[in-house]
């Protein structure tokens, strides 16, 4: 495996910051459309660790809070959670959201995945959903979380599965079809950088952890909003699309945003209002 150039790690990880400093901003004013619509994807990682009492986990890339908040929750009153994100808008979230839910046995540290600010076997499990996709140098992050663990601690990560099984991603094949949106390079940090079965496990194997487990998952994604709340959701968590979007002519954004519209309210009327493919991956140290 190629080792990724720092400093072009280091553009990625500054862009990555403001972008999600951007979301911290409009995910806070959509919280009661986006309440529970992940709920399924924290279950299956709360699932999968080995709760016991006075457990230490660390939770990379934890974005608003979670699974940090849920899995407080779960090993209260004798376990204790620190939650970390590159961003400190998004821990902010985080805070006030523990706060909110009244979670006491939280703390929150500011980190990058690639150079964790804890000793050596600080946890007993280290958790990351839908962050391990997005690190740069991906074997520097494994490295820092097995570093962290106690021996034999756990991991836990959940990413995107295949994207055509998606439920999201079908109205944005629908603006991709009308805009030209660039795609990824090789290589580069995006949500289904690891989509295929098998392609994290490698990586957590190659970073030294054992009894490395690899599955996917159906599970629901609900949008507790409108459809038209949805589609602003949509363009404002991505600035290229949302600056594609406004580049067309009037009568295109209006046939787009009818079409867009459509395929939102179809998926809402599969059963259990649509679905996404997630991979839930589990190692030891």
């Amino acid at each position: 495996m190629s080792t990724p150039d720092p400093a072009t790690n280091d553009e990625r990880k500054e862009e990555m910051r403001r972008n999600w400093a951007e979301r911290a901003v409009v995910w806070r004013t959509m919280t009661g459309a986006r309440g529970g619509m992940w709920q399924a994807a924290t279950d299956l990682m709360i699932n999968a660790l080995a709760v016991h009492p006075g457990m230490r986990v660390l939770d990379v890339a934890s974005g608003p809070g979670e699974p940090a908040l849920s899995i407080a929750a779960a090993i209260a009153p004798d376990g204790q959670v620190t939650a970390t994100d590159l961003t400190p808008e998004m821990l902010a979230s985080a805070e006030e959201n523990a706060r909110a839910r009244g979670v006491a046995t939280i703390a929150f540290r500011q980190a990058d995945a690639e150079s964790l600010p804890f000793p050596d076997g600080s946890f007993d499990a280290v958790t990351c959903r839908f962050g391990a996709m997005l690190f740069p140098d991906i074997q520097k992050a494994l490295g820092e979380m097995r570093r962290v663990l106690v021996p034999d601690g756990q991991v836990v990560c959940l990413i995107w599965g295949p994207p055509e099984r998606n439920a999201q991603m079908r109205p944005l094949a629908v603006v991709r079809r009308v805009c030209h949106l660039p795609e990824p390079a090789p290589g580069e940090p995006h949500r289904f950088r690891f989509s295929a079965s098998g392609e994290l496990a490698g990586h957590l194997r190659a970073a030294g952890f054992r009894q490395v487990t690899d599955a996917t998952h159906d599970i629901a994604m609900q949008w507790h909003g409108t459809a038209e709340e949805q589609w602003e959701a949509m363009l404002k968590n991505n600035r290229r699309m949302a600056a594609a979007v406004a580049a067309l002519v009037p009568t295109q954004h209006a046939e787009l945003t009818r079409e867009v519209l459509d395929a939102i309210r179809a998926e809402e009327r599969r059963e259990g209002g649509g679905t996404a493919a997630v991979i839930l991956v589990t190692g030891r140290r």
